[in-house]
């Protein structure tokens, strides 16, 4: 090494004595330098040569009784709905407040029994309605079998706060109703019924029939949408003796793309404040009813030929006002005894219909 240089690192280690001991620190921190490169060198190599020697880990590999969902495998009671394994549906159950609440979002293979005098709570969650339509329990509501969904079965019992979606069942039994009421009473509120399957034979909203004279079913708030034969279908006791009705609201409901809007038959329902997209908007059917239909949107589903946006059958009477029907063959069809319903205020906006008002003849 030149004298100019060390001269230059005798200056920069000022605290030394002489050039001498300059010289050692300086050749001990080389011999330092070069052993920890030598060591980082060395532990590099090490390291490289044990990650070439590693083998790839195989990807992880379901079993014959699991099934590939995403990254995961679900087991026999976990369904693959949207790349996740779902769990059966769990409820913390308060005898004392009458409540049933859904824990987590969940999925069902069979019918979920709501208890006599109790609310199922969704709390804002979904229920993925899975499996063969055939595994879920059977019923008869006005006169026709259904598959159940959530079941309130000769009792009181109401469903709230939840979602319920049906694109996960497969149709090889029958129709399955997502709720289904069975000489029962109660409310149905806040509650969104989904499918984005068009198969009109199988799916259906709600089906209720009440259990005697002047049971109330309410149904508030509601959204149905997607290919459902019968958004909501809801009759009083039968057979009909003439007298029985069911009573109640359907009130501030949405139905998107049904065949049948609602569908009430025996009723004393009052029907307020819906918006109803169907190829039947709201029908009075063929048991004796009185029925208010007021203050509500229908429209017939774009390209398709939409019987009635109102239909009364005969036998039946009520008031119908402030409702604004189009696009269907008849806006209005009032096929009962004239002076039975009364007409007022209704309007009929574009798409037009064939006929705004249709009378028996």
């Amino acid at each position: 090494m030149s004298g100019t240089r060390i001269d230059g690192l005798t200056r920069a280690f000022g605290h030394l004595a002489d050039r001498r001991a300059a010289t050692r620190i300086l050749a001990a921190g080389s011999l330092g330098l070069f052993s920890l490169l030598a060591a980082y060198d060395a532990g590099s190599k090490k390291k490289k040569t044990k990650k070439g020697k590693k083998k790839k880990k195989k990807s992880g590999q379901c079993t014959s009784n699991q099934e590939k969902c995403g990254g995961a495998c679900c087991t026999a009671n976990q369904p693959c709905i949207g790349g996740q394994c779902l769990g059966a549906c769990q409820f913390a159950v308060d005898d004392a407040l009458k409540t049933m609440t859904l824990q987590a979002d969940c999925a069902t293979t069979e019918t979920i029994v709501i208890p006599d005098q109790f609310t199922l709570q969704g709390d804002g969650k979904t229920i993925h309605m899975a499996g063969p339509a055939s595994g879920y329990q059977s019923v008869v509501v006005a006169n026709t079998a259904v598959r159940a969904g959530l079941l309130i079965q000769n009792s009181i019992g109401s469903v709230k706060n939840l979602t319920i979606d049906q694109d996960a069942l497969q149709c090889d039994s029958g129709t399955h109703s997502a709720i289904a009421m069975a000489k029962g009473k109660g409310d149905i509120e806040s509650v969104d019924i989904v499918v984005s399957k068009d198969n009109i034979e199988c799916y259906r909203g709600i089906a209720a029939e009440a259990g005697a004279n002047n049971d109330a079913v309410n149904v508030r708030a509601v959204t149905i949408a997607g290919g459902h034969t019968r958004a909501m279908a809801i009759s009083g006791p039968t057979p009909p003796d003439g007298t029985s009705r069911v009573a109640g609201e359907i009130r501030d409901c949405t139905i998107e793309d049904a065949f049948f809007g609602m569908l009430v038959n025996a009723s004393r329902h009052q029907i307020t404040g819906n918006t109803v997209h169907a190829n039947f908007g709201v029908l009075v059917g063929v048991f004796p009813s009185d029925v208010l239909i007021d203050d509500n949107t229908i429209t017939g589903l774009t390209g398709a030929t939409n019987p009635a946006g109102i239909l009364y059958n005969p036998d039946t009477k009520g008031t119908v006002s402030n409702n604004a029907t189009s696009g269907f063959t008849c806006g209005i069809s009032i096929q009962t005894n004239p002076g039975d319903v009364a007409l007022s205020d209704n309007t009929f906006p574009e798409p037009d219909n064939t006929s705004d008002l249709c009378f028996a003849t």
